[in-house]
């Protein structure tokens, strides 16, 4: 009996290389349960018997330069030769990491599966002959059938006018700036679901312009050795202050995602006003074909199961999770992975954060452009803008309430909230106050927001009370 430390990778879940110390004289079934138990999380919906485990083998390539997995035939040469590990340097190995796949692994989990009644000893080395195991190689490739997960997904419908969805939001990198632009069908289809826009009219800024450049850039462009990604295979936190238009971003880069890139997206939305619950919102593909699932009411513990069923269907690189409205440091634990994160300004990344995301300021509105909404979608009058701007500042929310007095009174609110007046007007304190009603009125910009740098670099970031009358 010798315990071994097995490394393994579950099949379409970036980063989820991970070992195990296991006795290789124990069956199968023990090393499903202790894989169970090490991915507590992604496997949380999931029974241990009901994992499927495949053999990463070192390919050997033909004549024809196709890689092919080796099989084992007990004759009294092949026994001199061990097979190898797939090690964990190769392009297949690095893929499986990526939570990508390639034809080599879909052959191997094409394959003969262990069966959980024998023992890894017996099949690892009587059937197949393999090497010991050692550092620098995968050894099992664990997959998670489809069907698998305790909870199942709700039922999908086809999207109706799919192509006139896209026409609504495939070009917001060309959007021209200073303009309002129409998605009357985005805005009709999320009016049950927290909403976006209050009128199927969206009033382009620049500061909209250059975040969803971040964003694209650091999602999608390839590094280079004389342009590394610094944000690449990263969650991008978009924060900034309340009331000025995040969530309207963010609903509109979901429908980007699908209908530009082929994602399959789930946003959970996180909402606080008056008979407002928790709504959940999936687009994506069935084939060909753009289908949909919402659910108007959903709790934490419904959302979790369904998107880790759903980066087990379509694979953590097509399966992207988008969250609005939850704090950064209360985020549940089962949806940890997402892709991006809209959310208030208390936000403070820890060290060891650094590498796996970042910070991209939304910034608050200049005055030049809630007078151009104004005019432009509500029709106020120059006398009004000014009155309605002396409440609220640079909230294009609170700018936009049917009366000034209900702007003046959530003002009101707010200022009565604050525990430390000298907070509001501070300079030195960070954008990660933790105190929500301080945010309200102290709103971030950017000094330049002409230059794409200063959007992820605090440095950059200025902070004042807008608000002549919080002042």
């Amino acid at each position: 009996m010798v315990v071994a430390s097995i490394q393994c990778v579950i099949a379409g879940q970036a980063g989820s290389s991970f070992d195990v110390e296991i006795d290789d004289a124990a069956k199968v079934s023990k090393l499903k349960k202790a894989i169970k138990e090490k991915k507590s999380n992604e496997l949380k919906y999931v029974d241990a018997d009901k994992l499927q485990f495949f053999l990463a083998k070192q390919p050997v390539v033909e004549e024809s330069s196709k890689e092919v997995v080796p099989d084992y035939r007990p004759s009294a040469k092949e026994m001199k030769e061990r097979l190898k590990w797939l090690p964990d340097e190769h392009r297949a190995a690095l893929k499986l990491v990526k939570g990508e796949s390639d034809d080599y692994i879909n052959t191997l989990i094409a394959g003969e599966q262990i069966l959980g009644s024998k023992t890894l000893a017996t099949w690892f080395y009587t059937k197949n002959n393999m090497e010991l195991p050692s550092s620098e190689q995968i050894h099992m490739l664990v997959k998670v059938p489809e069907g698998a997960s305790a909870v199942p997904l709700p039922t999908t419908t086809a999207l109706k006018e799919p192509n006139t969805y896209a026409e609504e939001c495939l070009s917001i990198q060309e959007w021209d700036i200073g303009v309002v632009h129409k998605i009357p069908l985005i805005w009709e289809f999320m009016r049950k679901l927290g909403r976006c826009t209050n009128s199927g009219k969206i009033y382009w800024r620049i500061e909209d312009k250059q975040v969803v450049s971040v964003l694209v850039d650091g999602w999608f462009r390839a590094s280079s050795p004389s342009n590394i990604n610094v944000h690449a295979n990263k969650k991008s936190i978009v924060m900034g202050s309340p009331g000025i238009g995040k969530s309207t971003l963010l609903c509109l880069l979901a429908f980007y995602l699908v209908f530009k890139h082929k994602k399959n997206v789930l946003m959970y939305r996180r909402l606080t006003l008056f008979k407002q619950e928790n709504c959940l919102l999936y687009l994506g593909y069935d084939g060909d074909k753009v289908v949909f699932f919402s659910k108007e009411s959903c709790k934490v513990s419904e959302a979790e199961p369904i998107y880790q069923a759903l980066r087990r269907q379509h694979g953590d690189a097509n399966a992207w999770l988008l969250l609005d409205g939850f704090h950064h440091h209360q985020i549940p634990e089962g949806l940890q992975t997402y892709n991006v994160l809209a959310t208030s300004q208390q936000v403070k990344l820890k060290n060891q954060e650094i590498t796996d995301a970042y910070l991209c300021l939304f910034p608050c509105w200049r005055k030049q452009d809630p007078f151009k909404l104004g005019e432009q979608v509500y029709h106020f009058d120059a006398v009004e803008m000014d009155n309605r701007y002396y409440y609220s500042g640079g909230s294009v929310r609170l700018f936009t309430l049917p009366t000034i007095d209900l702007i003046e009174q959530a003002v009101r609110v707010a200022l009565h909230g604050v525990t430390d007046v000298a907070r509001i007007i501070s300079t030195q304190s960070t954008s990660a106050t933790n105190d929500s009603q301080v945010d309200r009125m102290r709103r971030t910009f950017i000094e330049d927001v002409a230059n794409l740098t200063h959007y992820t670099k605090s440095s950059h970031w200025q902070q004042m009370v807008d608000s002549e009358y919080a002042a």
